[in-house]
């Protein structure tokens, strides 16, 4: 892990910077959670984001980070992604907004942890973006699903076990 030292926007790299900006002015409480590391961006130091969820569950953690390559990256609990995969690109300007994208949608408990009840693969957990139509019936169906998952948001206001008894498909 790499050395932490506390938050000065002045010494973040170009491209943290960016993200701060926009994280910062839409989202003024992830401040308090942030600190920055020595990474790849050859610019500055890059920043790093760990909340806890509101809930207190240690497991619904969101993270805003950079990988090795330089490359914006987001986490929520055990899943996590970045930019160029997101978006299958290099460039820096959309994988900036497909993590601040996905960061917005985990705060307005759109993007939810959804753990596996019974089945194959009892606990398994993955994320389901609600903005996806029939993104959880889909999950709910696939071959390796019991049909029912524990549904957990950011806020807790969207925990809910769900099955496809209990999900409307659109």
């Amino acid at each position: 892990m790499a050395e932490r030292e506390p938050l000065d926007e002045a010494r973040l790299g170009q491209v943290s910077r960016r993200v701060a900006e926009v994280l910062f002015n839409v989202w003024p409480h992830l401040r308090s959670h942030a600190s920055m590391e020595r990474g790849a961006e050859a610019d500055g130091l890059s920043l790093y984001v760990e909340a806890v969820s509101p809930t207190g569950d240690e497991e619904r953690r969101l993270g805003v980070f950079f990988d090795e390559g330089g490359v914006p990256s987001v986490g929520f609990g055990p899943w996590h992604s970045h930019g160029d995969v997101l978006t299958e690109s290099r460039d820096r300007s959309r994988q900036v907004s497909a993590v601040l994208d996905i960061v917005g949608a985990i705060l307005r408990d759109e993007f939810v942890l959804i753990s596996e009840v019974g089945g194959e693969y009892p606990g398994h957990t993955t994320v389901v973006d609600l903005r996806v139509p029939n993104a959880l019936a889909d999950e709910l169906t696939n071959r390796y699903s019991s049909g029912v998952a524990n549904v957990r948001s950011w806020s807790g206001a969207r925990d809910h076990q769900a099955s496809l008894d209990t999900v409307s498909v659109q």
